[in-house]
């Protein structure tokens, strides 16, 4: 009888777990939607965004503008900053 009940009660805290992250899920697309609606975001912010915005995009729009100011005869500069996790 034990057994069973044990049984039982894992499989509901598996289910709230799965109920847990449907919940993050809809609540992450929820929220993304809102910041674009609103435009809250910047216009060129890459790397976790949906459709043109991937980290791939960030690499070719940063080489279009510094190719853009050699054929310009500008000067170009760029500051990269990265935060390691500890």
């Amino acid at each position: 009888m034990l057994g069973i009940l044990s049984a039982n009660r894992l499989q509901f805290i598996h289910s709230a777990a799965d109920f847990s992250e449907l919940f993050k899920k809809a609540m992450c697309h929820h929220f993304y939607n809102h910041l674009e609606e609103f435009k809250i975001l910047y216009p060129l912010q890459f790397g976790f965004r949906e459709k043109k915005f991937s980290t791939t995009h960030a690499l070719i729009s940063i080489t279009e503008f510094f190719g853009q100011s050699i054929d310009n005869s500008e000067f170009g500069c760029g500051i990269f900053v990265d935060n390691p996790i500890n």
